[in-house]
């Protein structure tokens, strides 16, 4: 690190890096000037000027703070645990790891004193600070805390609630089934979905033990790992939400539910299974906003737009999308309508 930018402010050392120019420094200070201070690397990095990365390494230049890439990096578990995701995505800090008295965080502004007094209070630890891009720690956050979230709900049914699958009258199962814990298990695991942009969600019970699995990007990926004898409250909690006959346990059954996620509507379609060892649960998650997007915005190259668009202008016939699940059919299908719903044509 060059101990001669200390004395510089960021701008000036993007412009020394020659990352910009001095005209992108004299218009994003102006614009700074209009947006209530807000801070300069935003407004050059949303003016396409620079990346993160780049003012990150600008940043870790100027305070002499190493930066990191959380994209690589190992999590250490029990330092995630000292730390509350809501304080997480308050202080934009991740947890790495503990060093006897200290914890070092990932931080994307370390010198906000008020949140890294935030973070030693909560975990009685000094703070060792490493730089990070914000968006790789709250996708950080989201990977590891969101499925945190899920295991402390898991871990609280288990000390509250003590039910098998045919234990107990079902009545006082069903009052059971609506307690706090197994409710908050199941919307933890839809929350860490969506968080991770996850298009579905597998329970599924074997012999001794119970696998949670949500499918991202095509790949499932295993999330949690529960005790077995809570799949009896969690597919019993499901059934009710989802309008189902909490007892059939025989014959494979569909229902829905829809949930409202911070400012965004999602639909749940839920399918229960029979199998060898219980009821395997899948639940598909649509969120409604992500189907409303333009053909702009579905990331197509410039010939397959050419192709899309002179689909979209025939008179007749069938466009047929076909892809794996979570490929972007059903986007592509509503941004076609989209872009067809005009008021000159039927």
């Amino acid at each position: 690190m060059n101990s001669l930018y200390n004395y510089l402010k960021i701008g000036e050392i993007l412009v020394k890096q020659k990352n910009i120019t001095p005209s992108d420094l004299n218009n994003a200070l102006k614009m700074q000037e209009k947006t209530c201070g807000k801070k300069l690397g935003a407004i050059l990095i949303e003016s396409n000027h620079i990346t993160e990365n780049i003012l990150l390494k600008a940043l870790s230049d100027q305070l002499n703070i190493q930066a990191v890439d959380l994209d690589n990096y190992y999590f250490d578990p029990d330092a995630a645990r000292l730390l509350s995701e809501a304080t997480a995505r308050k202080t934009c800090c991740m947890p790495l790891r503990i060093r006897d008295d200290r914890i070092l965080v990932a931080m994307d502004d370390p010198l906000n004193i008020f949140h890294v007094e935030d973070v030693e209070a909560e975990t009685g630890k000094k703070a060792e600070i490493v730089l990070a891009c914000k968006s790789q720690i709250m996708n950080s956050i989201e990977k590891h805390m969101g499925r945190r979230s899920a295991e402390k709900a898991a871990e609280d049914f288990n000390k509250e609630v003590s039910l098998t699958a045919d234990d107990g009258d079902e009545c006082e199962n069903i009052i059971s089934i609506n307690n706090a814990p197994v409710v908050r298990l199941i919307d933890s695991l839809i929350n860490q979905a969506i968080q991770t942009g996850a298009s579905d969600i597998h329970i599924e019970p074997f012999e001794n033990s119970l696998r949670v699995r949500i499918r991202v990007d095509g790949d499932l990926q295993e999330i949690l790992t529960p005790s077995k004898h809570i799949m009896s409250a969690i597919a019993t909690r499901v059934k009710i939400i989802a309008g189902m006959d909490i007892a059939e346990k025989r014959l494979p059954q569909d229902g829905r539910i829809e949930m409202k996620i911070d400012d965004s509507v999602v639909d749940v379609r839920i399918s229960v299974l029979p199998t060898v060892y219980g009821e395997k649960i899948v639940m598909r998650i649509l969120d409604r906003n992500n189907f409303l997007k333009t053909k702009e915005e579905l990331g197509f190259t410039q010939d397959n737009m050419e192709k899309f668009n002179s689909l979209l202008e025939v008179p007749n016939g069938i466009v047929l999308a076909a892809g794996p699940t979570g490929s972007g059919k059903t986007t592509t299908l509503y941004a076609a309508l989209y872009e067809l719903n005009k008021l000159n044509k039927n």
